[in-house]
């Protein structure tokens, strides 16, 4: 069942302080006398339904605010409340629920066109007409419109204005392809006229490839150049600790000689305790002497004296053999003497641990072994330095590989380019095909309109006749 209107209420709306009208299904007419307030109940519904007019000239003299409610068979019920600090849509739903609209300006919310489904027709570009309101003295729908905009509605109406809306983007379309292909023209051109510039791009590609090849070698030759000053440096290091060592080993040079005195020192300190022990021995034979002297020389005791006198015969040989030992033992002790005179010399030495001694000796013949190592690398540096003057243009080198750098920053540019070119080259496809199918599509409306005119022989706007002269204006036309 269609929806209608079932009642309006009107507060302070121009002549109306406080009117409520009920309405029926189908037909209902509103009577009263000259300045009643007929005409303002037809506008106070068009401006709840369409927010037509605007401001606030409609409120009551001397009111501060106005409100109409429309209620609708379907349950649903707008109001529309207007003062200088309020302007407010209140949409009731038939669930119960409601919905506060505001801050909508000049505008209908949709929201309201939603819940009533009355919104305005749009019959051209910026004109809109209402086919569910009529005010006073308003003609039928269009017979006092232009003619221009009858053409337009009725065209509308029948969806020729999807055909005009169609042609018009087509033009616009083929119009900016052809500018866009116009452009990429050019710009294809001026990209093909700076590639000349770069024509023999392939050749200096080659030269810096082999450039590349020769920076490797060069990089490497610089690698085994600092290598070779690193084992400059740590030979000059080796040298200089060889020196410090050779200069240490000067000052220890009679160590050999003095560990062969420290044993001659233990042999003789051992004959040394030898003869010792002899001359304690001979001591107590020259005090048996002695007493038997004493012996001697007292007579009454000559008889016993006799054994006494055959034991020291017996002793005789041990005393000649005592003898020459002491004698020995006498020089023994002249060259304990002259020992420990050397000793002394030599007293700065009794802080020399053997330990540390060893260690020196240890690091002597690594050195030994560095300086073997120290001619070798002395004949690796002779040779890395004769390696070394083959590059003596290294500031050419320089030079040649700063060359190659700037040479490779504009091979990069050049394929950035040649990419940009290429990219344009598709786009520049793509847009040629989408002009194609535009124009094939735009031949096809044209064939299509054309053999309408030419069929129908009437205008489907204004559906009046159209002659040959006619027809063949509008195919020029569009043409």
């Amino acid at each position: 069942m269609k929806n209608y209107i079932t009642q309006i209420e009107l507060k302070n709306f121009q002549s109306h302080e406080d009117t409520c009208l009920e309405f029926k299904a189908g037909m209902n007419g509103i009577l009263g006398r000259s300045d009643s307030g007929k005409t303002a109940i037809l506008r106070a519904i068009r401006w709840c339904l369409y927010n037509e007019p605007s401001g606030m000239d409609f409120i009551r003299e001397g009111q501060k605010k106005a409100e109409v409610a429309i209620s609708f068979q379907n349950k649903t019920k707008i109001v529309r409340t207007r003062s200088k600090t309020i302007n407010r849509y209140t949409i009731y739903y038939p669930d119960g629920t409601d919905l506060v609209l505001e801050s909508f300006g000049s505008q209908t919310p949709e929201e309201v066109y939603e819940a009533t489904g009355i919104r305005p027709i749009k019959l051209d570009e910026n004109f809109s007409s209402s086919l569910n309101y009529q005010a006073q003295l308003e003609g039928p729908f269009l017979l006092n419109e232009r003619d221009s905009l009858k053409a337009s509605a009725i065209g509308r109406l029948v969806g020729v204005h999807h055909i005009d809306n169609a042609m018009r983007n087509t033009l616009r379309d083929r119009k900016k392809e052809t500018q866009n292909k116009q452009v990429y023209l050019e710009r294809r051109d001026q990209l093909e006229e700076a590639l000349e510039a770069f024509s023999d791009l392939e050749e200096k590609e080659a030269r810096l490839l082999s450039l590349g090849s020769l920076i490797e070698k060069i990089e490497k030759q610089e690698k085994k150049r600092e290598t070779l000053k690193n084992l400059l440096a740590k030979s000059q290091a080796l040298e200089s600790e060889k020196r410090t060592l050779e200069e240490g080993l000067k000052k220890l040079a009679y160590t050999g000689r003095l560990e062969g005195y420290l044993q001659e020192i233990k042999i003789q300190a051992l004959e040394s305790q030898q003869l010792e022990s002899i001359q304690r021995k001979l001591l107590g034979l020259r005090q048996e002497r002695k007493r038997a002297e004493d012996l001697l020389g007292q007579t009454d005791f000559i008889k016993d004296l006799a054994p006494l006198s055959q034991a020291l015969s017996k002793k005789i040989p041990y005393i000649n053999q005592v003898l020459p030992l002491q004698k020995s033992l006498e020089e023994k002790r002249e060259e304990k003497a002259h020992l420990i005179a050397l000793s002394q010399d030599l007293e700065g030495l009794d802080h020399i641990d053997l330990a540390q001694l060893r260690e020196k000796i240890s690091r002597l013949r690594d050195l030994f072994f560095l300086k073997t190592q120290k001619e070798d690398v002395r004949q690796r540096l002779k040779r890395g330095q004769a390696f070394i003057k083959q590059f003596d243009r290294m500031e050419e080198g320089e030079k040649i590989r700063n060359q190659l750098a700037q040479k490779k920053g504009q091979l990069g540019l050049l394929l950035q380019v040649q990419e940009k070119k290429d990219r344009l080259a598709k786009a520049l496809a793509a847009s040629q095909r989408e002009l194609e199918e535009n124009q094939r599509q735009s031949q096809t409306y044209y064939d299509q309109l054309m053999e309408g005119l030419s069929e129908h022989k009437r205008c489907p706007l204004c559906l009046q006749e159209i002659d040959n002269e006619t027809l063949r204006h509008v195919k020029d036309h569009y043409k």
